[in-house]
């Protein structure tokens, strides 16, 4: 028994070409990302040379010399070692109140280095300075004191995460949520094609039946 060739699938019906093209906040915002990661990398590029300064601004007292610095207001500096390849051992630095004569204790420091351009230290003390004049005196090794280079660290990658995350997040949701009701706009769009009697589930009536 030959059967009749099923019959040929209707093609479904042609989108609108408009319904083809993207919606502009797609666009919109892949923009705001790219605003988002510029910005905050241009900020950040921007406090590259305040740490230098940072860096540059430390007082400096060479191995077995002596320095008088004059403090005019409360300060808390860090103690660092340069190099940071520089051991420790027989080494010390003593800061001492000119007019009193007393040396200032020292207190353990937390974990802080820099590197810039060549120059490098580690931290291994802090010293609150009162405002007044001191001696300081270094051996075995040359120190740096002052504000650790760091300490704006955190500020700096808050403000970096508050220019930047927002408007990242803000515009990802935007060209997602775009991009889905572009995708439901063609899908309630399109008609489906007319059901075939093969795929009914009917046997389609052939010559001589």
């Amino acid at each position: 028994m030959n059967l009749p060739p099923p019959p040929p699938r209707s093609a479904a019906p042609a989108v609108p070409a408009a319904l083809h093209r993207r919606s502009p906040w797609v666009f919109i915002g892949i923009g705001i990302i790219a605003v988002g990661v510029l910005a905050g990398t241009m900020y950040a590029g921007s406090q590259v040379p305040a740490f230098g300064d940072r860096v540059d601004a430390l007082s400096r007292i060479a191995s077995d010399e002596s320095a008088t610095v004059v403090v005019a207001e409360p300060v808390e500096w860090d103690i660092f070692i340069e190099p940071s390849t520089e051991s420790l051992s027989g080494s010390a630095v003593q800061i001492t109140n000119t007019v009193t004569g007393v040396a200032v204790d020292l207190r353990r420091s937390g974990n802080v280095s820099y590197e810039w351009f060549g120059r490098s230290g580690r931290s291994f003390a802090r010293v609150s300075l009162d405002a007044g004049e001191y001696v300081i005196a270094a051996r075995g090794a040359g120190f740096a004191l002052g504000v650790a280079p760091t300490e704006g660290f955190r500020r700096w990658i808050g403000i970096t995460s508050l220019i930047m995350v927002p408007l990242v997040i803000g515009g990802a949701v935007i060209s997602l949520v775009s991009s889905i009701r572009d995708t439901r706009r063609r899908n309630e769009n399109t008609e489906p094609p007319a059901p075939s009697p093969w795929s009914a589930g009917e046997w389609p009536a052939g010559p001589g039946r």
